[in-house]
């Protein structure tokens, strides 16, 4: 068997005018696709799409070192105009999303969040303090890998997919069990993503503390679909 015929191609989404210069980036983009969305474990995605780990977490969550070394941008309007430039493959010209990010050189994580949000501002803000080439890097602990570091940006982390299951694992954790204090809720949650961490990144450390800004922003999405008296002693806006 030929290796392109092993290749999990990408959904219909993509336009079938899609330019031909376009077409070798699409084993890639369909890496991160299955990452992203269909969140299969990265040792399975490396073998099906014959792709390493790090072209593929390169492509989804970024290095900046290797878009400077790809990318010719001088300053911020650069970086928004390919930023922009991405967003509009996706929305007017029908690119798969993962496609057009990888094809522009903008990691998925940032074109991600820009769907999520139907904004682009919040991503685009992320994606210039990151490619800023003055900005003094931040210390990182021994145990901080690039999941806690998205923890501590207030970052959507892990995929849509892994979230969801994050917040069915919660509601069912809270329906069996009484939680008297916040402690024992994020000892719960963390529990949950290192679990998640252990089966789809095991190259990566697990991380070793949930971020207070991430946590509020996790508890008032999954607090509406909560038992009324389930956690009434928590106040969430005191987080």
């Amino acid at each position: 068997m030929s290796i392109k015929s092993t290749v999990r191609k990408l959904p219909t989404l993509s336009s079938v005018h899609m330019p031909i210069s376009y077409r070798r980036y699409q084993n890639r983009a369909a890496a991160v696709y299955d990452m992203s969305i269909n969140c299969h474990d990265i040792d399975t995605v490396c073998h099906i799409h014959r792709l390493s780990e790090t072209i593929i977490l390169q492509d989804w969550k970024g290095n900046i070192d290797y878009l400077k070394s790809k990318l010719n941008l001088n300053n911020r309007n650069d970086i928004k105009n390919r930023f922009l430039k991405t967003m509009k493959d996706i929305e007017e010209n029908n690119i798969q999303p993962t496609l057009a990010a990888i094809v522009h050189y903008i990691p998925f994580i940032y074109i991600e969040q820009a769907i999520a949000e139907q904004d682009i501002k919040n991503a685009l803000k992320r994606f210039l303090r990151e490619f800023n080439s003055k900005r003094k890097p931040e210390k990182v602990s021994k145990t901080d890998n690039i999941i806690q570091q998205q923890l501590n940006d207030g970052q959507p982390i892990l995929t849509s997919f892994e979230q969801y299951l994050l917040v069915e694992h919660f509601i069912k954790s809270v329906s069996i069990r009484k939680f008297r204090r916040l402690i024992d809720i994020e000892k719960c949650l963390l529990e949950f993503i290192q679990l998640i961490i252990k089966t789809n990144y095991s190259s990566l450390n697990n991380i070793s503390y949930l971020n207070k800004a991430w946590l509020k922003i996790f508890l008032q999405s999954a607090y509406p679909r909560l038992q009324s008296d389930a956690l009434s002693w928590l106040n969430i806006n005191q987080l």
